[in-house]
């Protein structure tokens, strides 16, 4: 197949901070290359892309409107055989709309989907969640029907540590919005008189109030906060700690970090939220709860220092596999290619 991915024009790819739209789209367009499809792909100029793959650079924090214009006349050429965009604003539908011709477009939602206040008006938007919860959403919300494409992480490169040894202190990964729970965690692990270790995006985040309520509420010696490290180092980050305190508020569509926390055998504490009861299993890679009262017993039990071994965890994180997003994605572009469309 002849493929468009089209990421956002935000950050460049692969990501050298950590980061998740982005890091899949990389991830997508190399697995598929492999496969022999002919790639293109729409990311901030910067971007490193194997041989073989074409990019169409945008500049870095660009407009997406403005970017559409960069690949808007080659699409609507019918250069492509299907178009998966993973863009917040999804432009590439308005070809559609303007030419009154269904043009092969997959849309992956990475957000919720009350984004939206109507589904694109075409007759099949084809739309992708990043979990079956995600979808389910996606078809509550917009009145639509929506396939399931879970996200994948690289399995070779999220491992266990070598000798097994863990600190006792407990670890937070994500970005300093509200939805990720950072302060939720900090004021549960200081109620219990714990420890707690918090790594996170500073930059790409909508309220800087939030960040600065976090860091005032951090000791600087139990409880830490620290702005976001190079994906590389996150590997060390799971490798090291007791556990991730993942007290999310909102329905997260699927949970990068819970998935590589899991593949490094580091068990997860978190919510039944969105995606949760997906990549959690009770007992195998942690627990996921109902409430936070719970999420406070469950700390004080120590339960999961005894009873997640880092193989049980890893034995979850594999369902997740970077071969298994391409699997999925490659057969549900190749429907849309032929024309059996949702």
């Amino acid at each position: 197949m002849k493929i468009l991915l089209i990421s956002t024009p935000l950050l460049p790819m692969p990501l050298t901070e950590y980061g998740g739209l982005e890091q899949i789209v990389f991830n997508l367009a190399v697995g598929l290359g492999a496969r022999g499809h002919r790639v293109t792909v729409v990311a901030p100029r910067g971007s490193q892309l194997p041989a073989g793959i074409e990019l169409i650079p945008t500049e870095p924090m660009e407009r997406e409107e403005r970017a559409f214009e960069r690949y808007r006349f080659r699409m609507e050429q019918g250069e492509w055989e299907v178009i998966g965009d993973h863009s917040w604003e999804a432009w590439s539908y308005t070809s559609s709309m303007r030419l009154d011709k269904e043009l092969p477009i997959a849309h992956t939602l990475h957000t919720r989907p009350d984004i939206y206040r109507a589904p694109p008006p075409v007759q099949h938007p084809c739309f992708i969640g990043l979990s079956h919860s995600h979808s389910k959403a996606i078809r509550m919300a917009l009145g639509i029907d929506a396939r399931t494409a879970h996200n994948g992480i690289d399995l070779d490169f999220y491992t266990p540590p070598v000798d097994g040894q863990r600190s006792d202190r407990l670890l937070w990964v994500g970005r300093y919005n509200p939805e990720k729970g950072a302060l939720v965690a900090i004021n549960m692990v200081r109620r219990l008189r714990m420890s707690l270790d918090c790594y996170g995006d500073t930059s790409l985040i909508g309220d800087k109030t939030y960040l600065e309520r976090c860091r005032a509420a951090a000791d600087g010696i139990r409880i830490r906060v620290f702005p976001g490290v190079p994906r590389t180092r996150t590997v060390a980050l799971y490798q090291s700690y007791s556990a991730l305190l993942f007290p999310l508020q909102w329905d997260e569509p699927f949970g990068l970090t819970v998935a590589e926390a899991s593949a490094c055998g580091l068990p997860v504490l978190t919510l039944t939220r969105g995606a949760m009861r997906e990549l959690v299993k009770d007992g195998e890679n942690g627990w996921a709860v109902d409430d936070e009262d719970a999420l406070e017993e469950l700390l004080k039990s120590g339960a999961w220092r005894e009873q997640i071994g880092p193989e049980r965890a890893r034995a979850v994180a594999r369902r997740f596999s970077l071969a298994m997003m391409v699997d999925t994605y490659e057969k549900l572009y190749q429907e849309v290619a032929h024309g059996d469309r949702w």
